[in-house]
């Protein structure tokens, strides 16, 4: 009796979440999905770490305004580049403004918190 050959299975190729994105808020932008809001925030999130910081934060600044659903997790995430491009002051006014704002979740009020403890206070204060 002869063995056939394990069948090898490959994993299908990994597909960067920067070349699927484009596509889905072409046909979804503008339509007011929560559900798009959600997985949006969810990609600046996964790829705040990427070389294309910038990028990924300017295609999320539509979410940032205060009617969207997500916009304390963007907010979160423009306050994150500010700090990286040493802009403290900017990113000390974003996360004041998470603290303050009664509709943010409060895990985003309690990390916002802790970045500006981390930070201290700004300068004159």
């Amino acid at each position: 009796m002869t063995v056939p050959p394990p069948v090898r299975v490959f994993p299908p190729p990994k597909r960067r979440a920067e070349d699927l994105y484009p596509q889905h808020l072409k046909y979804l932008n503008g339509r007011g999905l929560s559900l798009v809001d959600a997985l949006s925030s969810r990609w600046g999130v996964r790829s705040a770490d990427t070389g294309k910081f910038d990028t990924v934060v300017a295609r999320l600044d539509p979410l940032s305004m205060p009617d969207r659903p997500f916009h304390a997790s963007v907010t979160e995430l423009q306050a994150l580049a500010a700090a990286r491009k040493n802009d403290l002051k900017r990113a000390r006014e974003l996360w004041t403004a998470i603290v303050k704002d009664p509709a943010s979740p409060q895990g985003a009020q309690q990390r916002a918190q802790a970045m500006l403890t981390y930070y201290g206070p700004g300068e004159g204060k």
